[in-house]
């Protein structure tokens, strides 16, 4: 009888991360029926929390009681967009930025908060955020020239190489994102130390992190 195992990641993870971890747990535990969940570090943190998940990578999560986290790495983020639009890579200001399509996740994730912090609209150029909940979604749109946003340049690595996506320096500090194992702390799944060893060791192939 398959044993079901649910694993959980941000938006940001499914991009790069998922495909080889999916590989090693099939390879470890083939008689295991794994349940994949991508959705925002804020909800997965709460979902932890309540016990209602095993284990869960998440990205700079608040603060939540019974929450087991382990520091898996950081990583840097930055402005990016499509060459297409035409914006200056060096001293952008706000009014160049607000002319753009902003593409954010829905607060109260992290990059709705680097964004409404590090960009603020003006009576001429209000800021108007256009929201989807999947990361990979925003990369998508991105690379398509349909807007601008705030993402781990990790997501767009080889891009940014080809230049096809470029970043924009605005002179704002962006912090880095720390990226956490978390795990309920009631939790008795005796597989999930395995697990987190496969999640870092994966993290460590991928260059998931700095």
């Amino acid at each position: 009888m398959l044993q079901p195992l649910g694993v959980e990641f941000p938006g940001l993870a499914d991009v790069v991360a998922l495909p080889a971890l999916l590989d090693a747990l099939d390879e470890r535990f083939p008689e295991t029926r794994i349940s994949i969940a991508v959705n925002t570090s804020h909800d997965l943190a709460g979902q932890l929390s309540e016990g209602l998940l095993d284990i869960a990578m998440l990205s700079t999560p608040p603060k939540r009681e019974n929450l087991d986290l382990e520091l898996l790495g950081r990583q840097s983020v930055a402005w990016l967009t499509s060459p297409r639009l035409g914006l200056p890579r060096e001293g952008a200001t706000d009014a160049d930025l607000l002319r753009q399509r902003i593409l954010s996740t829905p607060p109260p994730s992290n990059i709705y908060h680097l964004t409404t912090n590090a960009l603020s609209g003006t009576l001429h150029h209000p800021l108007r955020m256009n929201f989807c909940d999947s990361l990979g979604v925003i990369v998508r749109l991105v690379e398509a020239g349909s807007g601008l946003g705030i993402l781990p340049k990790r997501l767009l690595q080889q891009q940014l190489r080809q230049d096809s996506v470029q970043v924009i320096e605005t002179g704002v500090h962006l912090p880095m994102q720390e990226v956490f194992i978390g795990r309920n702390k009631g939790s008795t799944l005796g597989v999930l130390e395995e697990v987190s060893n496969m999640i870092r060791s994966v993290g460590n192939e991928t260059a998931f992190c700095q």
